[in-house]
Parts: structure tokens; C-alpha cells; sequence
């Protein structure tokens, strides 16, 4: 999860090849670039905070009530055909992902390769990792100890959607979260272990905060109408990539 905070983004563009810094006004289509401090910015406060906790809970539950860490998920024995599936239901989530940017939040920005070399450990390892060990691993099956596994598929993932509010997030990926918990809970009890959900997850958290600006950088923006009204540019709210 990205921290909601303004970071000024200096744009150029390039007439008659003089680069000129590009307003608001004048970028159309273009998307901003973000660097290294831009992700700085919001990392620094959320990986020694929400990230060390999301782990770190569940550690520390396994070592002082001396529970199997089996019996949370964290199980590596998956067989050829499970890695196979595991993969299948990656791609899935990822082209899923990509068609919420495009069409219901359309990204403001793509990184470039110094804030590259933050984000992609960040949401293909880092994120999911914590975010499955706690939601899909302590939680889901803790839960599905007292109320059954389809209760705790459905509390553990509203409050994985919602818990995104945190960071103000819009509503609508408040709702995409809340569809990919149950999406992850239901992968997470048919494997009985977290890791192909955490595999899923990577893929969604790649697709939507690092491929889809890429992509809307390259391909999308040139594709759109000259009628449609464009967010300012000129300055990058983070998490909106």
C-alpha cells in the first residue's frame, strides 16, 4: 500500500527540439514520469511501519503459541500441476488488473528506471509476501478456525479491501481489493497454502502499479480521444502511479 502524499513532478516536452518543463494545460495525453524520490517518498514510511507489522505478526504468533507454520499456509509442497494452475491464475489476475487501470483509474504516471529499481522488490515480493502472510495466512485460517473458511474468506476480504482507505485510495480499488481477497482466500484454501496467492498477488500489484503506467506511457494515452479531459500532471499524488 502507497501513502497518499503530493510529489512534485517536473515534466518536459519537446518542440522544434527545444525541452521546455510541461503544465497541466499543455500536457494532453502525456503521462508524467516518476523517479527514485517520488517512491522514496511514500516507501520510507510504509515498509518500517504497515509492512514490518504485517509480517511480524504472524511470526511472532507462530513462535510464542508454537503453531505449525503448515498450519497457516505456509507450505511449500505444491506439485508441477499446482505451479502450472498457480501460473495460469497469475496471468489472470494481472490482465484483470490492467483492464481496472485502463478503463475505470487510468494512471498519471510511469516510473522510470531509478524508481523501477524501488518498486519492482516492493510489489512482486515485499507487498504480497506481508500482505498473504497476514491476511491469507494468520488471519484467513485463524479465522476459519471459529467461523468456518467461507466466513473468514469474506470478513478477511472486505478488511483487505478496505484496509486500502488507509492510504485513500479510490472506492472503486477498495472494491477491486475486496474482489481479489476472496479471490486470494479461495486459491489460499484450495491449495491450503498462501504462496500461489502471493504469486497472484505480485502479479496484480505489478500490473497495476508499475506495468499499467508503462503501458498508458507508450500505448494507451496515444489512443485517446481529444475530447476526454485529463488529470493535471504536474503533480503526482502517490499511490497514484
Amino acid at each position: 500500500m502507497r501513502r497518499w502524499q503530493d510529489v512534485p513532478v517536473v515534466i518536459q516536452e519537446r518542440r522544434d527540439g527545444v525541452e521546455r518543463p510541461m503544465t497541466s494545460a499543455s500536457a494532453g495525453p502525456h503521462i508524467a514520469q516518476r523517479g527514485w524520490r517520488d517512491a522514496w517518498a511514500w516507501m520510507r514510511w510504509d515498509v518500517p511501519t504497515r509492512i514490518v507489522l504485517l509480517i511480524a505478526a504472524p511470526l511472532i504468533w507462530i513462535a510464542v503459541a508454537g503453531i505449525d507454520p503448515s498450519r497457516i499456509g505456509l507450505e511449500l509442497d505444491l506439485s508441477l500441476r499446482d505451479w502450472l494452475l498457480t501460473v495460469l491464475l497469475a496471468s489472470g489476475a494481472g490482465l484483470a488488473s490492467l483492464a481496472y487501470r485502463r478503463w475505470l483509474w487510468r494512471p498519471r504516471a510511469a516510473p522510470d528506471r531509478s524508481a523501477l529499481a524501488l518498486e519492482l522488490p516492493f510489489f512482486a515480493v515485499l507487498n504480497p509476501v506481508a500482505e498473504e502472510l497476514f491476511f491469507r495466512g494468520a488471519a484467513l485460517f485463524g479465522l476459519a478456525n471459529l467461523v468456518g473458511m467461507p466466513w473468514a474468506i469474506a470478513i478477511t476480504s472486505v478488511v483487505f479491501g478496505v484496509h486500502h482507505a488507509i492510504a485513500r485510495f479510490p472506492v472503486s480499488f477498495l472494491v477491486l481489493g475486496t474482489l481479489g481477497g476472496a479471490m486470494f482466500g479461495i486459491v489460499t484454501a484450495h491449495f491450503d497454502s498462501i504462496i500461489p496467492a502471493i504469486v497472484m498477488h505480485a502479479a496484480a500489484d505489478l500490473a497495476i502499479f508499475v506495468v499499467a503506467g508503462l503501458m498508458a506511457q507508450r500505448m494507451w494515452a496515444n489512443h485517446d480521444s481529444p475530447g476526454v479531459e485529463h488529470p493535471p500532471v504536474d503533480r503526482l499524488a502517490a499511490p497514484t502511479p
